[in-house]
């Protein structure tokens, strides 16, 4: 739930910016208030949850509250089009994007960079010494 409260602060901000370019006064701002519009989450295929100030959706057509929300935040007819077409993909084949985390060896190099000792053997790369200055 940061990504609501993020994009609204967002338009406040740039107006401030964009306000302050054009001389006027701080004063005359109203100050952040955040707005709840209710809360939306998926929960599996074809299902989600929806409370949005007393109206509570689940199932199904709560699914398609859910995406006909985040496809109306997307900016331009392109990328709904695009984001709705790989989601229908997605869905009528039931795939799954790829998500994978890799762990790879530790680099000694880079470790004695952090450790500040430059010196080392392992900071030597091809004949090439560097040096880290500590502040």
């Amino acid at each position: 739930m940061l990504s609501p409260p993020a994009m609204q602060a967002g338009r406040y901000v740039a107006k401030l910016i964009r306000d302050r370019l054009r001389g006027v006064k701080d004063e005359d701002h109203l100050p952040f208030h955040y707005v709840d519009k209710g809360m939306m989450a998926t929960i599996g295929r074809g299902a989600a949850v929806a409370d949005l100030h007393g109206i509570r959706i689940r199932g199904f057509l709560g699914w398609v509250a859910w995406l006909l929300v985040h496809l109306y935040q997307l900016v331009g007819f392109r990328n709904r089009a695009i984001v709705l077409e790989s989601w229908g993909w997605d869905y009528l084949r039931h795939d799954r994007p790829i998500r994978v985390t890799v762990a790879t060896q530790r680099d000694p190099i880079a470790e004695s960079l952090l450790s500040g000792d430059a010196s080392s053997p392992s900071s030597m790369r091809a004949g090439h010494r560097s040096e880290v200055r500590n502040p």
